[in-house]
């Protein structure tokens, strides 16, 4: 198992008076990245994905985005947006959805402003533990360790 222990100086950014809810977390195979499905938003909720194998095309608001394994991808309430696996693209990814977040500047149930990009790599990151595979025996070194 890793543990990451935050530097005790850090400040949240979280709203103390607003705590949030998870509303659910799911995960979304291959099979089911295939599925038809419309545009949709959500009113209430913040969601975050995790592309844990594959690649997909992400439609958010006027957008479209090609995501692949260990990317994040975020979505503001009240953003019209859409998911695509297609066949053959074995997309998979975890999703989070969370409700009453409320971050210090930005509006409730906003997770990223407006202007950032929604889709982020998580980069080398991804390397040191895939969310079914992790490598309990990886060590994260000073560098890393700093950074958390």
């Amino acid at each position: 198992m890793l543990q990451y222990f935050l530097n005790n100086k850090y400040k949240s950014t979280l709203d103390t008076l607003h705590p949030p809810k998870l509303e659910y977390f799911c995960k979304v195979d291959d099979t089911a990245s295939t599925m038809p499905r419309t545009m949709h938003m959500h009113t209430n909720i913040v969601e975050i994905l995790f592309v844990y194998n594959g690649n997909g095309i992400y439609m958010i608001e006027n957008n479209k985005y090609t995501a692949q394994k260990g990317d994040l991808i975020f979505y503001n309430s009240n953003v019209l947006h859409d998911e695509f696996g297609g066949s053959g693209t074995g997309l998979c990814t975890y999703c989070l959805a969370i409700s009453n977040l409320k971050l210090k500047n930005l509006e409730k149930n906003t997770i990223l402003p407006a202007d950032y990009i929604p889709v982020i790599s998580s980069g080398d990151a991804f390397d040191y533990c895939e969310p079914h595979t992790c490598d309990s025996n990886h060590e994260l070194g000073e560098q890393n360790s700093q950074r958390i």
